[in-house]
């Protein structure tokens, strides 16, 4: 309230309205409009109510959305590949095959002495 008395509110109206006349059309005004204005507060409180409500939905929903997507996109550790020796060519039809490898660990085999071996004069 502005802290001013009915007589005054009375006399500044200048209306020559009596204090009486005052007090009853503004218990009228207060008996009409009250009720509607605390069916309007609680409507008001209800929307307030369910627009809260829906915000937190929306934010739980995003939260959601964001984990899924963080876990299904994060980066996995890679697995190598296995180590395969270099690949060699195959051998074409028209190769001649290589000799064997030259062992020096095994003696010389016994049907073919070495050249320069032979004793002179061919006997024995």
């Amino acid at each position: 309230m502005t802290g001013y008395g009915w007589e005054r509110v009375a006399e500044e109206r200048g209306q020559g309205e009596s204090v009486t006349a005052l007090r009853n059309r503004v218990h009228k005004f207060k008996k009409k409009y009250a009720p509607l204005l605390r069916r309007h507060e609680e409507r008001s409180r209800g929307m307030l109510l369910w627009l809260k409500a829906g915000a937190a939905a929306a934010v739980a929903g995003a939260v959601a959305v964001l984990l899924w997507w963080l876990l299904a996109h994060r980066e996995r550790p890679r697995e190598e590949p296995p180590i395969t020796p270099p690949a060699q060519p195959a051998p074409s039809a028209t190769a001649s095959t290589s000799p064997e490898p030259f062992n020096q660990a095994l003696p010389p085999s016994p049907s073919s002495p070495p050249a320069g071996t032979e004793k002179p004069g061919g006997g024995r």
